[in-house]
């Protein structure tokens, strides 16, 4: 990957058209190079905190981002961008400046993911140079392109805590999930018979939980919308009332819930199959 990624991955001649307008567009992009650019992070994650490592991370930060980026915007593949950088934020020590580029990065991404994602040269037209002057993404990479649009007194000075507005809704709002496009992630699920109060992905983005008014938790398959039994995954929820709060679930050896169904009363259960739809045990 550190050999031959470049700036116009997929040879784009024109800005005016959307990648799904240009046919066999990721063709030109060797298999070796988009394994690489897809699962990179995750063989980061089993490799210690040592120097080479680090060295090789922040050089591929420093000269070539902006390149993966095209790759995974090309092969529409989006959500791996911040899969792996959230990776890299995990992987990297916590004061190291590799941390606060991933993380300016992921700034970056939610801000400008959707013009991104489905037109690669808005990498640069739109993401690049609208990014705030302050950003680390900013100050390193817009001097390079001497063409790109300049704002004097319009660009925001740092990342804006509103990264994105998301429509669609024709009623209230209880819980979200985000994809990392600010896309919808399929057709909307039916399952429940009453409010969803909760819902949260699993750490490694297959899995939806959701937690109903009807005293049901059920998970779904994010890629094919389909309810789902599931091994291998651990639960924390919170009961208060009859509303359910999902704090966390990330995959595990076995599955368990942890429930607090008072403030002075926490059950715990133990099963290494998951239902696809469970009673809450109250």
């Amino acid at each position: 990957m550190a050999g031959e990624l470049h700036f116009n991955m997929g040879n784009i001649e024109s800005s005016h058209q959307q990648n799904k307008d240009t046919p066999n567009l990721s063709q030109g992009i060797e298999k070796h190079v988009s394994y690489s650019c897809f699962y990179w992070a995750s063989h980061l994650e089993n490799l210690e905190y040592e120097e080479p490592t680090r060295e090789a991370v922040s050089s591929f930060l420093d000269s070539q981002l902006l390149w993966w980026l095209e790759v995974l915007s090309i092969h529409n593949v989006w959500e791996r961008t911040s899969l792996s950088l959230a990776s890299l934020v995990t992987w990297a020590s916590v004061h190291d400046v590799i941390k606060m580029m991933a993380q300016d990065c992921l700034s970056f991404i939610r801000a400008f993911g959707v013009p991104m994602s489905q037109a690669t040269p808005h990498i640069y037209l739109s993401g690049l140079a609208f990014a705030p002057r302050e950003s680390w993404i900013h100050k390193h990479y817009f001097n390079q392109f001497p063409r790109l649009l300049k704002l004097k007194n319009t660009l925001e000075v740092n990342w804006h805590y509103l990264q994105g507005i998301i429509h669609g809704h024709e009623s209230s709002v209880n819980s979200v999930g985000f994809s990392e496009t600010q896309q919808p992630i399929g057709e909307p699920l039916r399952g429940h018979e009453s409010l969803v109060y909760s819902t949260g992905f699993s750490a490694d983005g297959r899995h939806i939980v959701s937690g109903s008014f009807d005293r049901t938790i059920c998970l779904w398959d994010a890629g094919t919308q389909q309810s789902n039994g599931t091994k291998n995954l651990i639960i924390i929820l919170l009961f208060k009332l009859l509303t359910i709060f999902l704090f966390q679930l990330i995959k595990q050896m076995e599955f368990i819930i942890t429930v607090m169904s008072s403030p002075y009363m926490v059950v715990n259960y133990s099963h290494p199959i998951l239902p696809s739809k469970m009673m809450d045990g109250s």
